[in-house]
């Protein structure tokens, strides 16, 4: 199997999840921390953009499960609830997350947030060369 090209690309996404100090980059560590996984201690399989300010994404764990992350860089996060207030500061309206999905444009809140980071079970792995060549390379081959 001719894998150098996706070594190669894992190694250097990875290197970018652990080590840039873009904003992307930085932000998507801290969130990942947040939530009990450690950059240094996984590899980035691959990502790609899903949608305007989306990015989809698998990292492999050196217990070898596969992590799935969606990550919105665009928008803050929703809290289940928003509150509208009128003028007078009366709650005018309440918006449930299933009716909007995304907060109003002046919505407060750093942009980008984990929508999902979930382990996935080996029948959900998505079927890549990716995935195969980062457990190959935990596996020290």
């Amino acid at each position: 199997m001719n894998d150098s090209v996706s070594r190669a690309d894992i190694e250097t996404e990875t290197r970018l999840l652990r080590n840039s100090e873009d904003p992307f980059w930085a932000r998507l560590r801290r969130l990942l921390r947040e939530r009990g996984v450690e950059p240094d201690g996984v590899l980035l399989a691959f990502h790609w953009p899903e949608d305007e300010g989306v990015e989809i994404g698998y990292l492999v764990t050196a217990d070898k499960l596969v992590l799935r992350f969606e990550y919105w860089t665009s928008r803050p996060p929703l809290p289940e609830a928003v509150f509208e207030a009128s003028e007078e500061g009366h709650v005018s309206r309440v918006v449930n997350r299933s009716q909007t999905g995304f907060r109003s444009e002046g919505g407060t809140g750093e942009p980008g947030h984990l929508e999902e980071l979930r382990e996935l079970s080996r029948s959900e792995w998505p079927s890549s060369k990716e995935i195969g060549v980062a457990l190959e390379m935990l596996s020290g081959g």
